[in-house]
This record gives C-alpha cells, sequence and structure tokens, in this order.
C-alpha cells in the first residue's frame, strides 16, 4: 500500500461497473418520492439487491409497473409477485379509513423466498455483478490484510441544482476525519471507529472534495422507472469526468495497492439529500466496483452513501467494511436469516454506534492475535477481558474438521459495544467454507445463542438478552448442550466451556468439565448417585424402599466438613432417577477462587447413602 503526491493529468477510461455487496437496512424509516413529487413515509426491510417495503402502519407497498405511483400491494395467487392494487398510498393510517379496502388487503406480505431469490439473482445479473461477486475473495475466505498503518482514502461529494445540504464542508470533514467527533449523537467519526476497534493499529483518513454539482435535477439519477442503477452510474461518471474537467482534485493523493495497477484502496461518494426511489434503484446507497483510469491511478472499489438531513457512521462504516477490509456480509441476502444480527457490524450498521466486527474479522486484519486452546488441559482457567484486544479460539483436534472454529471474546454494552442486544461471552461459529448471505450453506460466522431459542435463524430479532454466556444465564457450553459444540456436519468438536462468570470487564471461565470420582459409603446399595463430566448433570435416586418418599438431600462440602451448597432437597419416588445441573449449581461458589475438593453428599433423614468426591478446577 502506498501514498503518493505525484500530480498527473486526470484520465477517465469507464469499463464495467459492478455491485460487490450490500448494506443492510432493518425497519428502516424512509421518505419515498411519488410522481408528483410529493413524499410519503414507509419502511424499508432489504438492502441494495432486494427490498420490501411497508406502511408505518404494515401494509406492504410496491411502486405501480405502470403508472410509477407508489401503492397498497397485494400478492398473486402462486405467492410469486406483488401486485398494485392501484390504491395511492398517501401515508400511514389513510387506508384504515376505509374499512372495506383495510380488510381487503392483509399486511406484512411477503412473496415465496424463491421467488424472492430470483429477483435478487436478475438484479445482480442487470448490474453485470455477477462475476465480481464470484471472484471477489474477501478476507474471510483465507486472505491476509495488506492495509497500512494509515490508509489514505478519497471522499467525493455530490450535490445537485435543486438538491443542496445544509450541512457544512466542514462538518463533513469532521464526520469522516476528527477526533471527539459527537455530532448528531455518533460515536466519533469514522477514522476514530476504524481506529477503535483496529486498537490503533488503522488510521483512516479521507480526503475530502469540495461539492461538485451534477448537470441534472436529483429526480434524474434517482429513478423510479425499473432501470437499476443505470442513473447512479451516469452521476458517478459525469461527476468524474467534471472533476477531471476542472483538474482541480488529485486523486492520486489516495492510498493504492499495486505497483503497476495502483489501484485506490478507497473512494467514496456522498450526495445531497435522501435516497427516495426505493426497491433497490436510483441512488439507493451500495458498495460496489467501477472501472476508471484516473491519470495512472485506477479506482475499482468504491461505495456510494446519502448526507441526508445528519449524518451517521453507520452505512458509511460497514460499506468500507466491505471497501478496506473485503469483510463478507453477514445476514442472509434473501431475507431467510438475521444472520449475526446486532452483534456485527457487517450485519447490522448501527447507525451512530455501529458495534465493532467479530474477533475473527479483526484477526484476519493482524488488529488481534486468537489465542488457541485446543490443547490446553482440562481445567484451564481464563481471564478474558472485554476490551477488543483478546480473544481465544478453539480449532479442534487434528481429527476434527479443519475449517470451523469457535473464537470466544467477551463483550460489555458500554462504549463501541453499547448497541449490543446483550453482554457477556460471545461464542462465535466461524466455518470457512460457509456464507451468511447465501441460504443453501452454512453460515460462516455467527454468535452461538445461549438460551437456544434461536431467533436469528428464525428472524424474531436481531438478538436479546439471554444470547450470550454468563452467570445467571447460560454457563457453559459443550458438545451435549443446547446450543451446542457440534461442527456443521454433526461431528463432535469436543470444546467444553464451564463456570463462566458474571459479565464485567475481565470475564472468566474454565475449560472443560469437573473431573470426579466415586465413593460409595453405604454398603446396601441404598441410593445412586453418578455425575456425568460430558454434560456437568448429577444423577440421583433411592433404591430401598425404606427410604422412598423420604426427602433427600445433596449438598457439597468442603474439606474441614463445612457446607458450601445445597444442590437438592426433595421427596424422591422408589426406583425413579432424577438429574440435576451441578456445573449451573457451582456458579454459586463463585470460581475460580473455589477451586480444590469437594464432597457432594446424598443424604435420608441424616443418613448419608453415597458420596462423590469431587475436584474443581
Amino acid at each position: 500500500m502506498h501514498r503518493t503526491t505525484l500530480k498527473t493529468v486526470l484520465l477517465l477510461a469507464i469499463a464495467t461497473v459492478s455491485l460487490l455487496n450490500a448494506a443492510p437496512y432493518w425497519n428502516e424509516p424512509a421518505e419515498l418520492r411519488q410522481p408528483d413529487g410529493s413524499l410519503v413515509s414507509v419502511i424499508v426491510n432489504g438492502d441494495e439487491f432486494y427490498q420490501d417495503v411497508e406502511s408505518p402502519d404494515g401494509y406492504t407497498l410496491i411502486r405501480d409497473p405502470q403508472t410509477q405511483w407508489i401503492c397498497y400491494a397485494n400478492i398473486s395467487d402462486d405467492n410469486q409477485q406483488f401486485i398494485s392494487t392501484g390504491i395511492v398510498y398517501k401515508n400511514a393510517g389513510a387506508l384504515g379509513k376505509t374499512q372495506s379496502l383495510s380488510s381487503a388487503i392483509p399486511q406484512h406480505l411477503r412473496i415465496d423466498p424463491q421467488a424472492a431469490r430470483k429477483l435478487r439473482a436478475q438484479k445482480i445479473a442487470e448490474l453485470n455483478a455477477q462475476e465480481m461477486v464470484q471472484d471477489t475473495k474477501p478476507l474471510g475466505l483465507g486472505k491476509t490484510a495488506a492495509l497500512g498503518d494509515t490508509v489514505w482514502g478519497i471522499t467525493v461529494l455530490i450535490d445537485f441544482p435543486n438538491q443542496k445540504t445544509e450541512i457544512p464542508y466542514d462538518s463533513i470533514c469532521a464526520f469522516v476525519n476528527a477526533t471527539g467527533y459527537k455530532s448528531n449523537r455518533n460515536n466519533g467519526s469514522v477514522k476514530e471507529y476504524f481506529y477503535d476497534v483496529s486498537n490503533g493499529k488503522l488510521t483512516y483518513v479521507n480526503i475530502v472534495s469540495q461539492f461538485v454539482t451534477a448537470k441534472n435535477n436529483k429526480s434524474y439519477y434517482d429513478r423510479t422507472d425499473g432501470s437499476g442503477y443505470a442513473g447512479a452510474y451516469e452521476l458517478l461518471k459525469e461527476i468524474l469526468t467534471t472533476m477531471k474537467n476542472a483538474g482541480s482534485f488529485d486523486f492520486s493523493k489516495g492510498s493504492y495497492s499495486g505497483t503497476t495497477t495502483k489501484t485506490l484502496t478507497a473512494v467514496n461518494f456522498l450526495y445531497a439529500g435522501s435516497p427516495s426511489a426505493g426497491w433497490a434503484q436510483g441512488l439507493w446507497p451500495h458498495a460496489g466496483s467501477m472501472r476508471f483510469s484516473i491519470s495512472g491511478v485506477n479506482v475499482v472499489s468504491y461505495q456510494l452513501s446519502s448526507i441526508g438531513r445528519a449524518l451517521t457512521i453507520g452505512t458509511f462504516v460497514h460499506e468500507n467494511g466491505h471497501m478496506l477490509c473485503k469483510w463478507k456480509d453477514l445476514y442472509a441476502y434473501d431475507g431467510s436469516s438475521n444472520g449475526a444480527g446486532g452483534y456485527d457490524v457487517m450485519c447490522v450498521n448501527g447507525s451512530t454506534n455501529p458495534v465493532p466486527p467479530n474477533a475473527y474479522f479483526r484477526s484476519l486484519m493482524g488488529w488481534i492475535t486468537l489465542k488457541e486452546i485446543s490443547n490446553d488441559p482440562s481445567g484451564t482457567v481464563y481471564k478474558l477481558p472485554a476490551d477488543l484486544k483478546n480473544a481465544l479460539v478453539y480449532s479442534g483436534t487434528s481429527s476434527t474438521s479443519s475449517k470451523e472454529m469457535f473464537v470466544i471474546e467477551a463483550r460489555r454494552r458500554t462504549g463501541r459495544n453499547a448497541t449490543l442486544p446483550d453482554s457477556g461471552l460471545i461464542i462465535w461459529h466461524v466455518d470457512k467454507a460457509g456464507d451468511n448471505t447465501d441460504a443453501s450453506r452454512n453460515d460462516f460466522v455467527v454468535p452461538e445463542q445461549a438460551d437456544g431459542k434461536n431467533d436469528l435463524e428464525l428472524k424474531r430479532n436481531n438478538g436479546n438478552v439471554g444470547d450470550l454466556f454468563r452467570a445467571n444465564n447460560v454457563a457453559k457450553f459443550n458438545d451435549s448442550t443446547t446450543p451446542n459444540a457440534n461442527f456443521h456436519n454433526g461431528s463432535k468438536s469436543g470444546l467444553k466451556i464451564a463456570n463462566v462468570s458474571a459479565v464485567k470487564d475481565t470475564m472468566t471461565f474454565s475449560l472443560g468439565a469437573l473431573t470426579t470420582s466415586v465413593m460409595t459409603h453405604n454398603a446396601s446399595n441404598a441410593a445412586t448417585l453418578t455425575y456425568d463430566a460430558h454434560t456437568g448433570r448429577i444423577t440421583y435416586g433411592i433404591i430401598k424402599g425404606q427410604f422412598a418418599y423420604s426427602p433427600v438431600r445433596i449438598s457439597l462440602y468442603d474439606v474441614s466438613g463445612r457446607q458450601v451448597l445445597q444442590i437438592v432437597n426433595r421427596d424422591c419416588k422408589e426406583n425413579t432417577n432424577y438429574t440435576v445441573d451441578l456445573d449451573n449449581d457451582l456458579k454459586a461458589l463463585a470460581k475460580p477462587s473455589a477451586t480444590g475438593k469437594y464432597i457432594c453428599q446424598l443424604s435420608v433423614s441424616g443418613t448419608v447413602l453415597s458420596s462423590l468426591s469431587i475436584m474443581i478446577r
């Protein structure tokens, strides 16, 4: 990666333009334009390849292909497409005033997922993007980072004869480059975000042009006629041509890679106003690829974003995650899953305070080093600060998958992580052969959801309290828990995490389950008491009738004979086995300070019937 200050003539050679990645929108409020110029309020779900658009009160909308008016939608009998009702959408609540219409048009309509995939594929084909999508090898598929300590990006500002922005030039420069940036409740500038999540290893500075005014009004480029992003491509070509002719901006000051191709690392376009066409067309924000030759420096990767009424760093950061770092999207393009949810910026962009990327992505950039724990002895206790600087990886043994691993880090809802759905230990399941965007493949990077509810897969939410591992929630993770530590082919990884601490600045957990030995204290075998180190569960029961239906107590004692934990106190039926989760109850011992030898005793009416010696490591 180089930065050069050579001044050369700006030459343009336009080749193909291709979209590479997407920016997700989850229940995103927007204002879309009707043919008469009026704006209507909508909610958008999707990205630049495919979108579902609804009114705020939940009615599905479509732009009528004949009239271009935004209308209420119905769905075809075969669920393959939306059909315009011809009823023009004027704003939320208007339909409800006509009872006969509101009862005839269902809310939250969705076409068949396969049909949505076809529409997405058609959009990619229209954009001539399929080849680029297939040929791109993001870092997450095995490439190594090539970014220097400082990267110089290019940001081009665009406005229109009929659309200016009230946001001053200096404010936009601060948005991308300032230190201590807090405007519009943003948690820092774009530069500060990448500096923080890289642990100070990347300083991303943008060289910002003055505003360049397009030849036509904004609606000319933000087209609603089904021509996709043709208007956006025309705008970018036009703006660059204008800049070339004026000779007022030197693109060669940007960082580039390659000694012969000299490909610019990052080119950002920011335009005045907001996208108003909708349905993945016009000037909807996107990251893409074009082929421009500019005075010996090539523009390949770019991202287009809107300034809107107020600047927020989320989309800008997400798109630069693609452009700078080659990170893949971590959500399903067909909407079948919420992927990594709100735990990763490459799934949910986070508006004013995007969360950091996962620890695996950060390690690929060289920002952190993952400590391998696969060969550590059972009982090892780990202290893991929630600081974005430390993470562990369990890759399994030589007999397990070579493409899968579990990456472990601690996160707290504060600072860069303030918008996380939950706090605790995140266990990322990484499959190098996976792809979150493709429903036909295993996921690439997703968090294991501690509560086992699979809310992300079932699209119930983008994460909630209970997803992460911690004391007083779920404190263990192994091949037999739910969720389990199995690899995608069903084979057991062998990972055993236990005794996860409460959420704090430095969390702790142990590797492996407890080791036990059994000592029988009553030769009559009146009771059973066993411990399964694999599951962390005690199985117990009463065999002899004389003890049946009497209160059974199971307690844990230290070596001095002091009771430290009562595990069971209940009546038991004869010849019936019961189970209790000992590992879960041991959280009360406030590990790791409680390491050592303990005696677990089963007694009835003060008579000890069976006992286990347990070594807590």
